[in-house]
């Protein structure tokens, strides 16, 4: 019988000290924006410390956490914007995308120009392959992508809203796009 109470006891003492430990480790990314003269360096670390992102701006970025483990960084002038996104627990940077719209922790929805024709893309933010629409439709001339999406919301990994602009009379499109993952 005191055997099995000195066990009790030293497993209690045991898992008293495991969260006292637990304590003191990061349990999120982090990141730092420091002034560097005329750029400022962006650092971005996993959740046990290692840098995972780190780049240097020419103009004062904005960081957005987007969920838990994805943070994105956007910088630009005027009506050009581009972001990139980083994810602490995959590893993972993304490519960079001019004027995002939309997005979560795996998805993202902007216009660009690609192969001559404006589209409206709704992509997986690190890998193409995964999941890929181009909306293609009479768009208004527009020198700017962005300008032709109303609004966009990614309601879930694979529900995404959008209500754009069509023709030259600038008419409200709204659709809901479903994504195969």
């Amino acid at each position: 019988m005191f055997r099995k109470k000195y066990v009790v006891f030293i497993i209690a003492i045991c898992c008293f000290i495991i969260m006292i430990a637990l304590q003191f480790v990061p349990d999120q990314m982090s990141y730092s924006i420091k002034e560097d003269g005329n750029h400022w360096i962006v650092s971005i670390k996993d959740r046990n410390g290692e840098t995972v992102y780190e780049d240097s701006y020419e103009v004062e970025p904005v960081i957005s956490e987007i969920g838990k483990n994805t943070i994105m960084i956007t910088a630009g002038r005027g009506n050009a914007w581009t972001s990139r996104f980083v994810n602490g627990k995959m590893g993972k940077v993304s490519d960079s995308f001019e004027n995002v719209s939309a997005c979560n922790e795996n998805l993202v929805v902007y216009a660009a120009y690609k192969e001559g024709e404006m589209k409206i893309i709704i992509r997986d933010i690190y890998d193409e392959s995964k999941t890929y629409k181009e909306i293609t439709d009479n768009f208004p001339d527009v020198a700017v992508g962005s300008y032709i999406i109303k609004e966009a919301k990614v309601i879930n990994h694979y529900l995404v809203y959008i209500e754009y602009y069509a023709g030259s009379d600038w008419k409200e499109t709204k659709k809901h796009f479903y994504m195969m993952i």
